[in-house]
C-alpha cells in the first residue's frame, strides 16, 4: 500500500489533482486461493488413484472518482512466493494505470479496427469459444462451430490448447476427476477445429448419435474418437466437488499465434482505431450458435492514432457489439507472447495473446437504441 500511496503523490504533484482536497481514491480487489485434495476409488482401478494442487489470483482495481478514472491489474500463479511477488506490484500497477485514464474520451459508435489485449482475449474465449468447443454442445447441437469439426474455424495463425501438466500454469491436475491421466491436448490447430474437450458420458453421448455425422459436419466413417480428457467436477470458482456431476472443462488455456510480433507492433499494426485493455459483462447473444456477442469496455484503453495509444477511453463508455468470426477469423495481427490473463469465476487459466481485428462494431453506452 505505501508503494501505491507514493506514486499517487507524485503524480498528485504532477497535475491538477493536487488542487482537490479529496481525489477520492478507491483501491479494491480480491484474493481467491483453491486447493485441491482428491482420492478416487472404483471397481475398475486396480489402486486408489490421488491428485493434489493449489493456485490463486488476484486482482485490484483502483477508482480516481475526481479523474473518472480506473486501472486495473491481475495475477495468477501457485505458490505463496509467487504471491508475495504480485502483492507489491499490483495495487502500484492499478493506481499507475489509473492515473493514465484520467478524463477519458468517449469516441463514436462505428466499426474499429481494434486491438484486443490478453484479458478481453481471455474472456471472449472463456464466455464464447470453451462453451462450443465440447462434446456436450455438439450433441446438444449448440456449438457455434456446429457442422465445422475438421474445418478452418480461426485465422492460420491460431493455435489453442488446454494443458493440464503446463509447467508454468496456475492450474496443474494429474489426473480428471474421473480418474483418468489428463494432458495436453489440441483444440484448434493452425486455425482448423481438431479437438473437442469432454467427459466420459458426453463422449459416449456423442459417440452413438445417430446425428453426430451432420452435427460434426464429416463422413461418419471419418469421425474420430473424443477422449475423456476433461471430466472434472468443480464447483462455484473451480474448485474440485465430490457432490458434483463430471463436466467438461479446461484448466491451463493457451492461445498461440504463429508469426507474432511485439505488441507495440500489433499497435503500431493498426494505425488508426482502438486499444481495448479491459472489458466485462461479456456473453452471447441470439444463443451460443450464433456465435454473436456482446461486452461492456471496462477500464485500461485508449484511442489509437498513427500507430501509438492517445487519449485514454471513458470506462464503461463503450460496447463491443459483434461475432467471434470478426475477432478471430479478421486477423490483422497477434502478439508473440502470451500473457497470464483471470476471467471472474471462471475455472480456466488463460495464457493468450494480444490480437488485432480488422473490424469491431463499437455502440455508445446510454445512446438511444443501445
Amino acid at each position: 500500500m505505501s508503494a501505491v500511496t507514493d506514486e499517487l503523490k507524485c503524480a498528485f504533484s504532477r497535475n491538477e489533482v493536487a488542487k482537490r482536497p479529496h481525489p477520492a481514491l478507491v483501491l479494491g480487489g480480491d484474493v481467491s486461493i483453491y486447493r485441491d485434495r482428491i482420492a478416487l476409488a472404483n471397481s475398475n482401478f486396480s489402486d486408489i488413484r490421488t491428485d493434489e494442487s493449489a493456485h490463486f489470483s488476484s486482482s485490484v482495481t483502483a477508482l480516481i472518482e475526481s479523474l473518472d478514472a480506473k486501472g486495473t491489474a491481475s495475477a495468477v500463479g501457485r505458490s505463496v512466493a509467487d504471491m508475495r511477488r504480485v502483492a507489491a506490484r499490483l495495487g502500484r500497477e492499478a493506481a499507475g494505470r489509473a492515473l493514465r485514464m484520467h478524463h477519458g474520451v468517449r469516441p463514436e459508435a462505428k466499426t474499429y479496427r481494434v486491438v484486443l489485449g490478453p484479458q478481453p482475449v481471455a474472456e471472449i474465449i472463456n464466455y464464447m469459444i470453451l462453451g462450443s468447443l465440447t462434446t456436450g454442445a455438439f450433441h446438444a447441437a449448440s456449438s457455434a462451430y456446429h457442422g465445422k469439426f475438421g474445418a478452418e474455424v480461426m485465422d492460420r495463425r491460431l493455435s489453442l490448447w488446454d494443458d493440464p501438466v503446463m509447467r508454468t500454469g496456475a492450474v496443474i491436475r494429474a489426473i480428471t476427476c474421473e480418474g483418468l491421466p489428463a494432458k495436453r491436448f489440441d483444440l484448434i490447430r493452425d486455425g482448423k477445429l481438431v479437438g473437442l474437450m469432454s467427459n466420459f458420458y458426453d463422449s459416449h453421448r456423442l459417440a452413438t448419435d445417430e446425428e453426430r455425422a451432420e452435427k460434426l459436419g464429416m463422413l461418419a466413417e471419418k469421425i474420430p474418437t473424443f477422449p475423456a480428457l476433461n471430466g472434472y467436477r468443480l464447483g462455484e470458482g473451480g474448485g474440485r466437488r465430490f457432490d458434483q456431476s463430471p463436466g467438461s472443462s479446461g484448466t491451463n488455456i493457451v492461445m498461440k499465434a504463429r508469426d507474432g510480433i511485439e505488441d507495440d507492433a500489433v499497435i503500431r499494426k493498426v494505425r488508426d482505431g482502438l486499444y481495448i485493455g479491459r472489458v466485462w459483462y461479456t456473453y452471447p447473444i441470439n444463443g451460443q450458435r450464433a456465435g454473436d456477442f456482446t461486452c461492456t469496455v471496462s477500464g485500461d484503453s485508449y484511442v489509437i492514432r498513427n500507430g501509438r495509444l492517445a487519449e485514454p477511453i471513458a470506462p464503461n463508455a463503450l460496447r463491443i457489439n459483434s461475432n467471434i468470426e470478426n475477432v478471430f477469423r479478421g486477423l490483422i495481427a497477434a502478439g508473440k507472447r502470451s500473457h497470464a490473463a483471470i476471467v471472474w469465476g471462471s475455472s480456466e487459466s488463460f495464457h493468450v495473446p494480444t490480437i488485432a481485428c480488422d473490424g469491431l462494431t463499437v455502440a455508445v453506452v446510454g445512446a438511444r437504441g443501445d
